[in-house]
C-alpha cells in the first residue's frame, strides 16, 4: 500500500514506521528477538522513553549502511500472537527503503478511550 501511495502522491507522501520494545497491547508484548531491528532500536534508546529517527537526513556512513541493509522488523497487526512473536515480521527490505521516519517507543500500554 505504501508503494502505491508514494507513486500516487509523490513527494507529499511520508511513511512512518512504529517500533516498540515491550509492554502490553491488550496482551503481553515480549522484548523483540535479537535478530529483529527492533532489538537494536531498543538498545539504542537506553534510558529514554523513545525517539524519532528521521531516515531522510544525512547520517554517518556506518549508520547509513545499517539503515540501508536488509533487515527484519516486528509486524504487529490484528492477528499478532505473542507466543509466536518470530512469525510476525516484515523482511526483505531496509528501514530506509520502507520508511521516511521511525518512531520507537520503549514501553507500550493498551489504548483506552479519551475522557
Amino acid at each position: 500500500m505504501g508503494g502505491y501511495l508514494r507513486e500516487r502522491l509523490g513527494l507529499d507522501y511520508r511513511s512512518v514506521g512504529l517500533t516498540m520494545a515491550h509492554g502490553s497491547i491488550g496482551q503481553p508484548l515480549p522484548v523483540p528477538r535479537p535478530d529483529f531491528v527492533d532489538s537494536l532500536l531498543h538498545a539504542a534508546a537506553g534510558n529514554r522513553a523513545g525517539y524519532v529517527l528521521n531516515l531522510g537526513t544525512s547520517q554517518p556512513q556506518p549508520l547509513r549502511r545499517l539503515l540501508e541493509a536488509p533487515t527484519r522488523t516486528r509486524l504487529i497487526g490484528p492477528f499478532y500472537d505473542p507466543r509466536d512473536d518470530a512469525a510476525h515480521h516484515m523482511s526483505g527490505g531496509s528501514l530506509a527503503s520502507w520508511f521516511d521516519a521511525v518512531v520507537h517507543t520503549q514501553e507500550v500500554t493498551p489504548s483506552r478511550p479519551l475522557p
